[in-house]
């Protein structure tokens, strides 16, 4: 294994917990956005993936599926 040629330092005026506090907050922060959204929408969150198309790698798709299915199918999604 060879190192890369150009390394990361980290420099040690920075403090990374305060760093780590504000990534953990906006986290929690676009959590709650996106519950908010798919709420508004009338849509469950977090979404629930078809577990078949999820292990295609097909994550997308199953996500639109879902959406269409609770949106009573108004033509969304065709198969």
């Amino acid at each position: 294994i060879t190192p890369h040629a150009v390394s990361q330092s980290l420099p040690e005026d920075v403090d990374y917990r305060v760093m780590l506090t504000f990534l953990e907050f906006y986290q929690t922060m676009l959590e709650f956005i996106n519950f908010k959204l798919y709420h508004g929408l009338g849509l469950r969150y977090p979404p629930v993936l078809d577990s078949r198309k999820e292990k295609a790698a097909t994550g997308l798709v199953a996500i639109m599926h879902d959406i269409a299915a609770n949106a009573g199918g108004v033509g969304l999604l065709t198969e």
